[in-house]
């Protein structure tokens, strides 16, 4: 099944993902470093990949594609 909510590339400043259910968004590219709310196992069950940008203290889940920039950069 494909993705159901597309962010790809989006700069999603100040959105508050609390209480979210993102599984399968498409996050590849997005902007989150200033992303309120936004917890582990969220990322976990979402797309993302070299290009997505996450806020510190998150970390790339594994099955995204590797290497770009991560979280504070």
């Amino acid at each position: 099944m494909g993705c159901l909510t597309s962010y790809g590339g989006a700069k999603l400043r100040y959105v508050f993902f609390g209480h979210a259910s993102i599984d399968e968004a498409n996050l590849r590219g997005a902007d989150l470093r200033h992303a309120l709310g936004l917890i582990q196992a969220q990322l976990e069950s979402a797309q993302g990949d070299a290009h997505t940008r996450l806020p510190e203290g998150l970390t790339r889940p594994a099955s995204w594609s590797s290497g770009g920039p991560t979280g504070g950069a």
